[in-house]
Formats: C-alpha cells, sequence, structure tokens
C-alpha cells in the first residue's frame, strides 16, 4: 500500500496531479478541490495517501494533510454510500474545521450550505457523530486520528477513565509514531 508520496509535481490536471518521487517514478492522485488550487507545477511535495483498490482499478487519494486523510477514511468507512470520489469532493468544498464543527453540532444546514444534499448532509452527521469529539477548534482534528482512537481504547481498557486517558492523549503530538509509541508516552503522563 502506498501511505505517502514526497516529490515534485509534474503536471496538474482536472482532479489529479502527477508526483514525480526520485526523479523517475511518477504517481496520478487524486486531490481534493482546494489542495489542487495550492500545489504547482514545479512545486515540492509531502502527499499523505490512500490507496483504494478495487475490482476495476487501484487509485491514489492525496491529502496536504493527515487531518484530512483521517476524515476521508471516515467518511468512506462510516458513512454508507460515500465512496472515495464523493468523500474527495466533501472535502475539497469547505475547511475540515467547518465540516467537524458542523458535524459535532449536528448542523445539517451548515452542510448543506457547504454544497451537500439534504441526505448525505444527514447521513454523514449520523455516522460521524459520535466519531468526532466534544472539543473544538484545532483539537478536534486529533479527535479523528486512528491512533488517537486506538490509543484511548487501549488506556481504556487498562483501567483509566475516558476523560484522563483523553486529556493525556491531547498533550501528545501524534504524528509520525507509533500506537505503541503513543501509548507508552500517555502511560508516563498518567
Amino acid at each position: 500500500m502506498i501511505a505517502y508520496l514526497k516529490g515534485s509535481v509534474s503536471n496538474v490536471t482536472g482532479e489529479t496531479a502527477t508526483v514525480i518521487v526520485n526523479g523517475t517514478i511518477g504517481f496520478q492522485v487524486w486531490l481534493a478541490e482546494d489542495d489542487l488550487l495550492t500545489i504547482k507545477k514545479g512545486a515540492e511535495v509531502e502527499i499523505f495517501c490512500y490507496h483504494h483498490q478495487s475490482e476495476r482499478s487501484q487509485e491514489l487519494y492525496g491529502f496536504l494533510s493527515l487531518a484530512k486523510k483521517y476524515f476521508f477514511k471516515l467518511l468512506i468507512d462510516r458513512v454508507a454510500g460515500i465512496g472515495p470520489k464523493s468523500a474527495l469532493k466533501i472535502i475539497g468544498k469547505s475547511k475540515l474545521e467547518t465540516l467537524l464543527e458542523a458535524i459535532r453540532a449536528g448542523d445539517v444546514g451548515r452542510l448543506i450550505a457547504g454544497g451537500l444534499g439534504k441526505k448525505t448532509a444527514e447521513k454523514i452527521i449520523i455516522g460521524l457523530q459520535d466519531k468526532i469529539g466534544d472539543a473544538g477548534g484545532e483539537r478536534n482534528i486529533k479527535f479523528i486520528s486512528p491512533i488517537y482512537q486506538e490509543a484511548l481504547e487501549a488506556l481504556q481498557n487498562l483501567g483509566y477513565k475516558r476523560i484522563e486517558a483523553g486529556t493525556a492523549l491531547e498533550r501528545i503530538d501524534l504524528t509520525e509514531k507509533t500506537l505503541e509509541a503513543v501509548i507508552k508516552e500517555a502511560l508516563r503522563m498518567l
């Protein structure tokens, strides 16, 4: 599975960009509309990827932030009827923080204002509201991280209360850390 690319952008067309890695291998990556607008031909980029495989094709979906990738994965895993291309469009139309706040608040109108249909907005809220934490602002993005969720569950299984485990995890930078490292660091704080 391809999870990360670092290279230069050789081409940006429609909904995809071609990223050249090590000057020799080109990967076509589907990107959200807002991410496509920020990258330029020749620019060096780091892209967090989701490698989607089906019977008919293999496609790479890319994100300029891990938080967007986590949210994308939640959309396709937890909301019936939303596939990778639909999820990418949803992410590309609104800021991630706006989407998270609307879901947390159960605000269908706000999601509709962001370009979603009413049924889709309702399905997203029902499917994801329990996965988005009660915190607001920048902290809210951590709650959608799979490592955060797994570490929280592991700490609860060890007998720690959800609130105290969550508080410890909020103080940890989760980027580029294994689940084991996150749990060990949290245990030192508890």
